[in-house]
């Protein structure tokens, strides 16, 4: 048996598992994210995308939403500082997008 496999039986359904039809719990696994990603661009006609850009996105999405880097780096299993570019993309997009708001409406 597969380590990503488990009888159904066994085990209660859990979040990021995809169920089978075969009886057996796939744990969700990020080319499967992917594939599902591509096939759904693809049918829109736009440019598919790798993992990476879904690593990319998850650092990004939790920059934003303040999450401590710590965690961030845990998780995305980043051992180095290559994240910290996510985090300055972020706050100049930012920069970019707020440059002509006038502070004095909002």
């Amino acid at each position: 048996m597969a380590p990503t496999s488990l009888p159904r039986s066994n085990v209660r359904p859990l979040p990021f598992a995809l169920w089978q039809q075969k009886g057996l719990v796939h744990e969700l696994r990020t080319q499967f994210c992917v594939d599902t990603a591509n096939a759904a661009l693809t049918a829109a006609g736009r440019t598919p995308i790798t993992a990476h850009c879904l690593r990319i996105g998850g650092t990004t999405f939790y920059l934003a939403a303040g999450i401590p880097e710590a965690d961030i780096r845990r998780h995305g299993r980043w051992k180095s500082d290559a994240m910290l570019v996510y985090l300055r993309r972020l706050y100049v997009a930012a920069g970019r997008t707020f440059a002509n708001v006038d502070p004095t409406h909002g």
